[in-house]
């Protein structure tokens, strides 16, 4: 398959079992290198790819259905997520979702971060904890039982901000208008987010809550700064020319 910029340049791409094998492109050529299958220890499924860009350099990209990963029988991250990381004094009816946090995960790591972490494509067991915590984490909420992701974001765990991996990355937290009671893990009727929500180190909360319109365009907003103090917080409304 060719595609052609808007520049005239071309590059092409061929596929290995409907996947992207190469990108050809005028700067070099980017291989996809891809593993699936069950996971190794803890059942579900799992999907990688490593991709080689035209400069040597790495990019890995992961997802696992099941547990994040076991360690020697041990999940890398723990479920329920612990308590001293899970933003407090948010809005009346917050349903975050906590106590599945070890499934349904996708993972990054950068050019940056791949040529760092102890892997052997095809044998994830290699990756330690310090190795997960270099990467970005996004865990996503489910439909079908909780076998697959849905397009929603549950929380998302920045890279560790230590080049060895030695601590956590800022934890972010999302939660959407509409869940079925009691289903935390669940979608809800509105895709974009109604709360965005952070631990901050000093044990407060920040947050944004969203009040949205049919098209998901936010009518109402209320921002705090961090101290869970009601003089650092802001409220307001916006309207739409119809």
């Amino acid at each position: 398959e060719t595609i052609q910029d808007a520049a005239g340049m071309s590059s092409s791409i061929d596929y290995t079992s409907e996947w992207p094998w190469h990108l050809y492109t005028p700067y070099g050529t980017t291989t996809f290198n891809y593993n699936e299958g069950p996971n190794q220890v803890a059942g579900g499924w799992y999907r990688w790819a490593d991709i080689t860009e035209p400069n040597g350099g790495h990019q890995i990209y992961g997802f696992t259905s099941e547990s994040a990963l076991l360690f020697n029988g041990t999940p890398w991250i723990p479920s329920p997520f612990p308590a001293s990381l899970v933003p407090g004094n948010l809005p009346a009816g917050t349903m975050l979702e906590t106590n599945t946090v070890n499934r349904l995960n996708s993972f990054h790591w950068d050019q940056h971060q791949a040529p760092n972490i102890g892997y052997n494509f095809g044998d994830f067991m290699t990756l330690t904890t310090n190795d997960m915590q270099k990467a970005r984490l996004r865990h996503w909420l489910n439909y079908s039982e909780g076998m697959y992701p849905d397009f929603a974001l549950s929380l998302e765990i920045a890279p560790s901000q230590d080049s060895d991996g030695s601590t956590l990355g800022q934890v972010t937290w999302f939660d959407y208008a509409g869940k079925p009671q009691g289903q935390n893990g669940e979608p809800g009727t509105q895709i974009q987010p109604s709360l965005i929500a952070r631990k901050l180190p000093d044990g407060s909360t920040s947050y944004q809550s969203f009040t949205r319109n049919s098209f998901g365009l936010p009518t109402g907003v209320t921002t705090t700064y961090g101290t869970d103090n009601p003089a650092l917080t802001r409220t307001y409304t916006l309207a739409y020319d119809p």
